[in-house]
């Protein structure tokens, strides 16, 4: 059975995961006529977990460099902030596992 925290720390290092394809996806794009970069907006679902929305832009623009750089940066630190609270969780599992045996 997975905890809350884990499962919370899973969905972070999904969205972490997400926005990185997304911004790689962009940086690919980089010299395409013409196009109309993804953009990437953090929400919250029913349950308090984090999940990205991804959306093509409105209006066909340059990709800014300096802006997806940035983006892979918090897609790095979201993913091991969530990596720290699934390390967590486990080692308390551990300790409550030591505890009973």
């Amino acid at each position: 059975m997975i905890s809350d925290a884990a499962s919370a720390g899973l969905a972070g290092l999904n969205a972490a995961t997400r926005r990185l394809e997304t911004s790689a996806h962009n940086v690919a794009n980089l010299n395409t006529q013409d196009f109309r970069p993804l953009e990437v907006r953090q929400a919250v679902d029913a349950s308090e977990r984090p999940q990205v929305v991804v959306e093509r832009s409105k209006d066909a623009r340059p990709v800014e460099l300096a802006g997806e750089i940035i983006e892979q940066i918090r897609a790095r630190v979201g993913a091991q902030a969530s990596l720290r609270v699934i390390e967590a969780d486990l080692e308390l599992k551990g300790m409550l596992v030591d505890l009973e045996a």
